[in-house]
């Protein structure tokens, strides 16, 4: 019998507080956390208002719609790029809606739902702390809900219908068993591990990184190597099998269609022609280079907007981490000889706690580095943030053992700071709406709820939100935006196809700008539009148009003078006309050999290569899915643009000049003047 085994039975049985998940005078405390993380979370989101976000009405609404009615016959993009997602997460919120559920009480269920993770992180912290003191185990478990609740992402996202906190709460129930099966030496929880961790990935692709983490986590499972590696593969198995079980009947229907069980994403490596095969690199938030890649934590204390998420999110914690545990390497390396005998009393908790902390430590670490070569975007790390918060609650208690007043006032500094980053350098701000009413307010026009129509819609809000307010037999195809349909590029027999199928019933649908209701506040004729279909062979007939809106607290179309937040668009009927593509060809034949030319010059700049030409009010090309750069031509020269950092356009030369031959460009820049950032 091997050591492991002779021990295994001592260690299951000793009456030791570390074999429990909280010592018996701590029941109240779990209660208190429980409770009190459900109350923040609905009460948060009670006091915000009703999220009825940009992604909820783009794409939220339309894939919990898809997974229950199937639409793979009648739509194509229809919400664009995310259309094809897993939408299985998204049915809560569908049938909810469905049910004309009151605002307030869907908001209730997501919250309270969310409000887990914050208790999620309580017991962790209590699983990995010094289990000496149940009284300090009960105060930093509460400390790192704090320091968890202290994360602008996770507030921006509690009560929302964001996935990526719903599915997370998957991940750090699969992490607190990994912390338990370390600590105790119980293979059994590392299935259980691997099967929440396992759906979280299915439900979202992102969280994929906290499984891969929880592969090296799992190496510091005590005993010997033997042991290690049986917990490795008990976790590996059921989450292979639990992503298998959750993501199959999706994937089967992609593969059936698109013949990519993952369609859009990976197409590289399946080639469908229904989408481009270049590799897709969303580069909007992952780091340029190593300097700012090891600058992120640091970069993360500025209140800009578009570091590791769209609004501004000062988040000062991953710092703090970094400091307290440089602190607590000096306070170990400085104590005074015997200061942690090893035949104490609470010498097993000690070890189990030590191997616990550095499984969340090394989880941690590695999630981090991965997270930040693929997607950077801090919405798709709350999971390993509430990590980063228990760490940070774990590794002050150690540091109080020694330093109890210094270690008061580090807790003190770190909260005052955030709270004032929190208050005047957060977009914590929902603009939400009223709890009135159902969660989604839609008014759509009788004749479009009575008769089937194909919709082109045109715009990045997509409109798909109305596909279940309008006649079930209504498609939608979304031919701008993210993924731009064309002739003669990926998905173009595809959608010619439904263009066809559909011909007699084709609408335009294009959301409207500020002010535009009706015909009589448009800006312009409906005929002004047709720059999105010409391309197509298609042409607008202006004469047929009909309103309809949604309301959102959608921040880019937030007016504030308005009561009510509402969102028009317009839908025009469409009629075949083929001169209207011989027209879009000659417009745009003499600057797309320029364009092919400056991608193959800068293809850093300008990736993935080759999407459809587009006019606006310039000719133009935007890397949507890539770089997210923007190739135009203005007054017969070639300049490019970076939309998200701003600055004035680059010009690079005449086109003139570009036909002859590739000219002079510096492919390190994307901004003019430059940003005062670590990457350029």
């Amino acid at each position: 019998m091997s050591n492991v085994e002779a021990t295994a039975p001592v260690l299951r049985t000793a009456p030791s507080d570390s074999r429990r998940v909280l010592p018996t005078s701590m029941p109240g405390a779990r209660v208190a956390a429980l409770v009190g993380s459900l109350v923040f979370a609905i009460a948060w989101t009670l006091i915000l208002g009703k999220d009825v976000h940009w992604d909820a009405i783009n794409y939220h609404l339309y894939l919990g719609y898809s997974a229950i009615h199937d639409r793979f016959a009648t739509d194509f993009f229809a919400a664009g790029p995310p259309s094809y997602i897993n939408p299985y997460a998204y049915v809560p919120l569908y049938l909810m809606s469905a049910a004309g559920w009151h605002a307030a009480l869907m908001a209730t269920v997501f919250a309270a739902w969310h409000g887990l993770a914050l208790w999620l992180t309580f017991e962790i912290t209590c699983a990995a702390t010094m289990p000496e003191h149940g009284r300090s185990q009960a105060a930093f478990g509460l400390l790192a809900i704090a320091f968890a609740a202290m994360n602008p992402v996770l507030l921006q996202g509690i009560g929302s219908t964001m996935t990526d906190l719903s599915t997370g709460v998957f991940v750090l129930a699969g992490w607190w068993c990994i912390v338990l099966a370390v600590r105790d030496g119980r293979s059994s929880l590392a299935f259980v591990a691997g099967a929440l961790c396992g759906a979280a990935a299915a439900l979202k692709l992102s969280n994929a990184v906290f499984a891969i983490a929880a592969v090296p986590a799992l190496f510091l499972f005590p005993g010997d190597f033997v042991a290690r590696a049986k917990a490795v593969v008990a976790f590996s198995f059921l989450c292979g099998l639990a992503l298998v079980i959750a993501s199959l009947p999706w994937a089967w229907h992609l593969w059936q269609e698109f013949r990519n069980p993952l369609f859009p994403f990976l197409n590289h490596l399946f080639q469908s022609p229904d989408f481009t095969v270049e590799p897709l690199r969303y580069e909007r938030f992952i780091p340029p280079d190593i300097n700012a890649f090891l600058a992120r934590p640091f970069e993360m204390l500025s209140p800009v907007s578009h570091i590791h998420t769209e609004p501004r999110a000062p988040d000062l914690r991953y710092f703090a981490l970094i400091i307290v545990l440089l602190a607590w390497r000096f306070a170990c390396r400085n104590a005074p000889p015997g200061a942690e005998h090893p035949h104490e009393p609470g010498r097993d908790g000690r070890a189990g706690s030590r191997r616990a902390t550095g499984a969340l430590l090394v989880g941690l670490i590695v999630a981090w580095c991965t997270w930040l070569a693929i997607s950077g975007n801090s919405r798709y790390f709350i999971p390993m943030a509430c990590i980063a918060a228990a760490l940070l609650a774990i590794f002050l208690q150690r540091l109080h053992a020694r330093w109890k007043d210094a270690t008061a006032l580090v807790i003190v500094i770190i909260c005052g700071l955030q709270a004032v980053q929190f208050a005047v350098a957060t977009d914590w701000r929902r603009d939400g709406g009223d709890w009135e009413g159902p969660w989604l307010r839609v008014e759509v026009p009788e004749k479009l709820r009575r008769e089937p129509h194909f919709y082109l819609s045109a715009g990045f809000l997509t409109g798909s939100a109305f596909l279940p307010y309008v006649h079930r037999d209504s498609g939608m195809m979304n031919i701008g935006g993210f993924n731009i349909i064309a002739p003669g590029y990926a998905g173009a027999d595809r959608a010619q196809a439904l263009i066809d199928r559909n011909a007699g019933r084709l609408r335009l649908l294009a959301p409207l700008p500020a002010g535009a209701v009706d015909r009589a506040s448009l800006p312009g004729p409906p005929e002004q539009l047709r720059t999105y279909v010409r391309r197509l062979g298609l042409r607008i007939d202006g004469s047929e148009c009909e309103f309809l809106r949604i309301q959102g607290n959608l921040r880019a179309e937030r007016r504030p003078q308005d009561g009510e937040e509402w969102k028009s668009f317009v839908a025009c009927r469409l009629v075949k006309d083929p001169e209207e593509r011989l027209a879009y060809e000659r417009t745009v034949w003499a600057v797309d050999a320029v364009f092919d030319r400056v991608e193959d010059t800068c293809p850093n700049l300008f990736h993935p290569r080759r999407p459809p030409t587009q006019e606006h009010i310039y000719i133009a090309r935007t890397y949507h899915m890539g770089s997210e750069m923007q190739l135009f031509v203005d007054e017969g020269r070639v300049k490019y643009y970076y939309p998200l950092r701003g600055g004035d356009p680059i010009d690079i030369g005449t086109l003139e000049s570009w036909r002859k031959a590739p000219q002079p460009i510096d492919c390190s820049r994307r901004t003019k003047p430059a940003i005062v950032r670590f990457d350029k």
